[in-house]
């Protein structure tokens, strides 16, 4: 018969002491997944500043996000649309695991916010090189 590796972990101890072993792995799990949600968050915020960074002065990067805008706007869209599934996902694992964690929504529609807020700056700095790119004779 197939056992989990908790069955195996747990096999012979008395049902309270595994019920509080499996309690904590549960804890643990629901504060790895609120650890990848501020990962996510923070990787996302990170790479959008690189970019602007990267891009700031007369770079072949530059020119590359300046010629084809369209394609860098639609991508950057496409990334905040992953990054914000993503960080919903882990609350709702979190939630799921643990239902107390329900009241933290406030925290993930903020880190949605932290993300799309970043990426807009993103998009309007390359409409920006654009506009600019376009003015130039």
């Amino acid at each position: 018969m197939n056992q989990t590796l908790f069955d195996q972990v747990a096999d012979g101890m008395p049902a309270a002491q595994k019920a509080e072993l499996l309690a904590g792995h549960m804890a643990s799990m629901a504060e790895n997944y609120w650890t990848l949600g501020n990962d996510i968050t923070a990787f996302a915020v990170v790479q959008m500043i690189a970019l602007v960074i990267a891009v700031a002065g007369k770079t072949i990067p530059r020119r590359s996000l300046q010629d084809n805008w369209v394609v860098t706007i639609a991508l950057f869209a496409a990334g905040t649309f992953l990054y914000c599934y993503a960080v919903y996902h882990c609350y709702e694992m979190e939630q799921f695991i643990i239902d107390k964690h329900a009241d933290f929504k406030v925290t993930v529609y903020g880190r949605m916010a932290l993300i799309i807020l970043t990426n807009m700056g993103g998009v309007l700095w390359v409409v920006k090189m654009h506009t600019e790119d376009s003015k130039k004779p």
